[in-house]
């Protein structure tokens, strides 16, 4: 399990260069698992619990440690509430 955090609340332009929103089920991979972009778009499965959704990788996440990903606050949301800040959740593509 890894270490997860929430991407942002404003809407912004992702380093996949796609217009980002806040609400969007979206990540941010970590710099060395984002490399040169060539994982932007790929859609991932994200389990929190009982609870599993998809996403989709747009941007990537300077802090974050390999394995980690970065979360929008409406992705972040659906797990758990925005007060946690950080949760442990399996992810894959």
């Amino acid at each position: 399990m890894l270490i997860k955090s929430v991407l942002g609340d404003s809407d912004d332009r992702g380093a996949c260069g796609e217009y980002n929103v806040a609400s969007d089920y979206i990540i941010a991979l970590s710099i060395p698992q984002y490399g040169n972009g060539e994982n932007c778009g790929k859609p991932v499965t994200i389990t929190y619990g009982d609870k599993t959704t998809h996403a989709i990788v747009a941007d990537r996440c300077e802090a974050c440690p390999y394995g980690a990903i970065d979360l929008t606050n409406g992705l972040f949301s659906y797990f758990a509430p925005l007060y946690e800040g950080l949760i442990y959740v399996d992810w894959h593509y």
